[in-house]
């Protein structure tokens, strides 16, 4: 079974996954970036600069709700996020992504609801550097050597 986990620093969430207690579990996650550069008119290819999104997740109401919501009425800045997800393997359940950000801020979250449900939110976080790890999985369901990428969106380096 996959799983995702956010761990917010001051923030404490409802996940009781070993490992990850007092986590936030989150039902999905997206992330992206652009590059501004435009190959038709220059041949340095990043002179543009890039745009790395922030990255947003939706997860179900919990006791992290009200905090989520003080924090980005506030502008709290935290020292650091990490995203994890994980997956079951031959070894139990392994990371095969975590992303670390450090001076997060909660750029937005939005709540909704419907008859019957829990209620769902979605959060956007907003950071000024990351570093992203990736663990291949091998053939014998063992975990490989993580494949590591860090950016400092401020400085563009």
């Amino acid at each position: 079974m996959a799983t995702i986990h956010l761990k917010l620093e001051g923030i404490e969430g409802d996940s009781e996954a070993a490992n990850y207690e007092g986590q936030i579990d989150c039902s999905s996650w997206s992330w992206g970036a652009s590059q501004a550069a435009n190959m038709h008119v220059s041949t340095g290819g990043a002179a543009g600069g890039s745009n790395v999104m922030d990255i947003s997740i939706t997860k179900d109401m919990d006791k992290a709700s009200p905090n989520l919501m003080k924090y980005c009425c506030h502008g709290t800045v935290m020292p650091t996020a990490i995203l994890v997800c994980t997956k079951s393997g031959g070894e139990g359940t392994m990371e095969w992504l975590k992303v670390t950000m450090t001076n997060v801020l909660i750029s937005s979250i939005s709540s909704s609801g419907q008859e019957g449900s829990m209620g769902m939110e979605s959060v956007s976080l907003n950071f000024s550097e990351y570093k992203m790890e990736f663990w291949p999985q091998s053939d014998t369901a063992t975990q490989e050597a993580a494949i590591e990428a860090e950016y400092n969106i401020r400085t563009q380096t």
